[in-house]
């Protein structure tokens, strides 16, 4: 019995031998895959000038701290619709650009038609990750049309003033000239 039990300890220990390590130990497997580390968009900030004509708005956006794969969108906020970063149309549905789309610090003019007199807008933000922002506070512009025409009204009043004077100027000295030719012939008597 003692032999038949040292032949199968000799048994087992060949059949252990036998037997690679890495098949009685699991290896840890490591992965590769890529982790992409996206940031919260932080509200971005928006300033609306006047346009190169009447009814134009200028709209700058700042975009703040957020990192250069943030896109943008703007809305007007009377009619809700929402502004085109190619041509400054209102449009139903958000287009959304990175800044340099939205026109850098040029900006992007929105023609705003002939009934507006005043406009407000606001931007939001996306990240990567599709995360929208809170929309920034408005930026608003009055006086669309109001604006030119008082510049308008000015330069004619100014050209009438001119006008003015010139005509008053030009008739005081006539009668200057009339005075003085008075004294001449009455100084020839």
């Amino acid at each position: 019995m003692r032999r038949n039990f040292a032949i199968c300890i000799v048994a087992l220990a060949l059949a252990l031998a036998a037997v690679p390590v890495a098949a009685q130990r699991p290896t840890p497997t490591v992965s590769s895959a890529e982790v992409e580390v996206v940031t919260a968009a932080q509200v971005p900030g928006l300033r609306a000038t006047t346009g190169t004509a009447p009814g134009r708005v200028r709209l700058v956006l700042d975009p703040k701290r957020n990192p250069d794969g943030t896109e943008y969108a703007v809305r007007e906020l009377s009619t809700g619709g929402w502004v085109d970063p190619f041509d400054g149309a209102l449009l139903n549905v958000a287009l959304w650009g990175n800044f340099s789309r939205w026109g850098g610090v040029r900006g992007v003019e929105v023609e705003m038609g002939r009934s507006a007199e005043t406009a407000a807008f606001s931007a939001v933000a996306r990240n990567r990750a599709g995360e929208v922002t809170d929309a920034s506070p408005p930026a608003a512009l009055g006086g669309l049309y109001k604006v030119r025409q008082d510049f308008f009204s000015s330069a004619l009043i100014g050209v009438t003033v001119l006008l003015g004077l010139a005509v008053f100027v030009g008739l005081t000295s006539r009668e200057r000239l009339r005075e003085r030719g008075a004294k001449r012939h009455r100084s020839r008597r």
